[in-house]
């Protein structure tokens, strides 16, 4: 029985609390949850010596933590009685939850499967399926296929997916996600201060600590150690997260290699213990193996952040999400992966260059404090939250399951809409009110302050929206209900006289109102399309960096975007048609990235209204009109040479690609158009998947043999 009635879920398959990342990862990310929601549940896993349900008040508020902790040993059968319980949790739950935040397939398929109210976020640190070949290598290709299943009922029924990697992002793409629904939240990591070395550390070692499966690539690790025998003064420490079936394997390797004696295994050390460990070495090693669940599935490895984080240069497999983290030979070195001879020389050489391996400790420390903090994370983690939660959003495109803070659509509630649109109305400052009259909302913002603006704008117009097209029908009717008042008064008299009198003063208002508040209507552009495009690109800049936006508030068709209607035609059983385009530049700005990439981009519709009148078989003559957008979406990607080299080849069917080299920068230019019969907005994926297109044209520029 629950303690609580919990306003979010945080469900994960993992062991809380424990060092390992996941433990980390719950640790930041339930406490973020549960402030958004004001409350909440964590379930996870636990064990003998962790209580199964207990309150936590001290840390994290009024938040109650429930362990599954029943001693199944065999895999698929404990996920399964995870799962049950879990049913169980969401039962008496009820539905007081509005948002669950998962971590795996086994608490998604509970939470997604049954009919719910509450939003919902897919944590993607890892699939099963590629995971678990490793840690039980004669697990059923069938059992396999059924995972993959699960897998992707989580991914195509969750609202958002946040994920620690953008390697993770493309595979996630790859298997049809859609990339609106996939946000990057970086692992992030604390500075840790200079602190006194442990009292028995050695005087020079190097470290590697966290988790010790095999995919990590502790036998690299200590092949390339045993290359160092030479270097007496040089010790190894390990502090291992777990004393488990692999951490004893790799005892026992290095035993028979005879490194017994200059290794120091340190095991579940909590952080306070920990980073002195971490701050006192002179290198951090972080060997993961060339395998599918590094290299396809994507990693973001807590051990190479937190050695960054205080001061340590890193040694590193030279993988796609390992350079996410590091430049080689800035804060560290990038290293082949399984090569232990590579790795045995790139310490030595380190080793032999204080200076140079210092110079690359302060470099990681800067960069942890400008890209990696978690106070950065977390906020995008937020926004993730503030874009989904039903409390909070004003939209979810249930056919794709993507949910945008942005997607407002206000409710049709009547007579209480328009007095609820009114006030806001009324609430608006004099800047936001000009704004709206000029039809176009441009300028130099920083992008949360842009977003705020934009919010407010597209609070209004949902709401505004909605009521106009409540007081239409309201409009009819009150002017209906006034004649029919007149037809009958013959017969009732007086009460029909003042019941035509208050009808047609309720038309009066109506219309007047109706009239008043279309004054204010913003285009559907403004807060389908630009609002979620920016709020996605807010994640890839740093919060003080400006941005230039210019945005067209007006409708597609407004009269100042007219080219022309050239002289009526006849076409076919067609006795007149008038076509009538309109240019409609709506949408542009320019923004520098936090990798230092300058983003420009532009969205152009060119539309075509035709009028088209024939006669009926009736005799009559009638018109209908249809309605043709072509719209034409730019992007330009400008990167710095000497960070980034440039493919050239990797672009989507229907988009143009063209790349100008330079010394400095090198530019992509992509275009791409569309073709539809409506006016409605175009998705805001076309744009997202633009920017998507040109980034994978950046390839990290070759380095050489030096």
């Amino acid at each position: 029985m629950l303690l609580t009635s919990p306003r979010s879920l945080y469900a994960a398959f993992d062991r809380f609390p424990t060092r390992k990342g996941a433990s980390t990862h719950i640790a930041r990310f339930a406490p973020c949850l549960f402030e958004h929601a004001g409350g909440g549940l964590l379930y996870a896993m636990g064990d003998t010596t962790l209580p199964v349900q207990q309150l936590e008040r001290e840390t994290w508020g009024e938040v109650e933590i429930l362990r599954f902790s029943l001693p199944v040993e065999n895999f698929l059968e404990r996920v399964g009685a995870f799962g049950a319980c879990l049913e169980h949790v969401l039962d008496e739950a009820g539905d007081g939850l509005s948002i669950a935040h998962f971590r795996d397939p086994w608490s998604g398929v509970p939470i997604l499967s049954r009919p719910h109210r509450y939003a919902t976020v897919f944590e993607v640190n890892a699939l099963p399926s590629i995971e678990l070949p490793h840690a039980y290598p004669g697990i059923a290709p069938r059992t396999l296929e059924k995972i993959r299943a699960t897998e992707m009922f989580c991914l195509q029924h969750c609202d958002a997916i946040v994920t620690p990697s953008r390697t993770t992002r493309v595979l996630l793409e790859s298997l049809g996600v859609p990339a609106a629904k996939i946000t990057v939240v970086p692992n992030g990591a604390e500075l840790i201060e200079p602190v006194p070395r442990p009292a028995d550390a050695p005087r020079q070692y190097l470290i590697y600590f966290g988790a010790m499966q095999s995919w990590q690539g502790i036998d690299t690790l200590l092949r390339a150690f045993a290359r160092l025998a030479d270097l007496d003064d040089l010790q190894l420490v390990i502090c291992g997260a777990h004393q488990s079936r692999d951490a004893r394997r790799s005892e026992r390797f290095a035993e028979r290699l005879g490194l017994q004696s200059k290794i120091l295994w340190r095991w579940e050390l909590p952080m306070g213990e920990l980073a002195p460990w971490i701050a006192n070495a002179e290198l951090s090693l972080a060997p993961l193996r060339e395998c599918a669940r590094n290299v396809t599935q994507g990693c973001a490895p807590l051990k190479i952040l937190e050695s960054m984080a205080a001061g340590v240069a890193v040694v590193a497999s030279d993988l796609p999400p390992v350079r996410e983290l590091i430049s080689d030979g800035v804060e560290g070195r990038l290293i082949a992966a399984d090569r232990p001879a590579e790795l045995a020389r790139a310490i030595r050489v380190l080793m032999a260059y204080p200076e140079r391996r210092r110079a690359m400790g302060e470099r990681g420390r800067e960069r942890i404090a400008g890209e990696f903090s978690w106070q950065r994370s977390l906020q995008a983690l937020r926004d993730v939250y503030q874009s989904i939660d039903p409390e909070t959003r004003v939209g979810t495109r249930a056919e794709t399951g993507v949910a945008e803070n942005v997607r407002i659509q206000g409710p049709d509630r009547g007579g209480d809409g328009m007095f609820s649109t009114l006030k806001m109305l009324a609430s608006l400052s004099p800047a936001e009110r000009d704004t709206i009259a000029s039809g176009q909302f441009a300028g130099d913002f920083t992008v949360e302050a842009l977003l705020d603006q934009m919010r407010t704008l597209a609070r209004f117009d949902a709401s505004n929206d909605a009521t106009r097209a409540s007081l239409k029908k309201w409009l009819t009717f009150s002017v209906l209900a006034t004649f029919a008042s007149l037809w009958f008064m013959y017969m009732f008299g007086v009460v029909m006289a003042v019941l035509a009198v208050v009808a047609l003063a309720l038309a009066i208002y109506f219309g007047v109102t109706l009239s008043r508040l279309t004054k204010f209507d913003i285009s559907n552009n403004f807060r389908d399309v630009a609002l979620p495009f920016l709020t996605i690109l807010k994640q890839d800049m740093e919060p003080h960096q400006t941005l230039s936006v210019r945005v067209d508030l007006r409708a597609p068709t407004h009269d100042k975007k007219r080219r022309g209607t050239p002289a009526s035609s006849k076409r076919g059983v067609y006795t007149k048609i008038v076509d009538t385009t309109y240019h409609d530049d709506w949408f542009a700005g320019t923004a520098r990235l936090a990798d230092a990439s300058i983003l420009r981009w532009s969205v152009v519709d060119d539309l075509v209204e035709s009028k088209r009148t024939k006669r009926s078989s009736s005799g009559k003559m009638k018109t209908k009109t249809r309605n043709y957008k072509r719209s034409t979406v730019a992007v330009s990607l400008s990167v710095s040479s000497k960070r980034y080299g440039v493919a050239g080849n990797a672009h989507a069917q229907g988009q143009k690609i063209a790349v100008q080299g330079g010394a400095k920068r090198r530019v992509i230019k992509l275009t791409r158009k569309i073709k539809t019969k409506s006016l409605d907005p175009m998705e805001p994926e076309v744009l997202i998947d633009s920017v998507a297109s040109a980034y994978r044209n950046v390839v990290a520029p070759a380095r050489s043999a030096a």
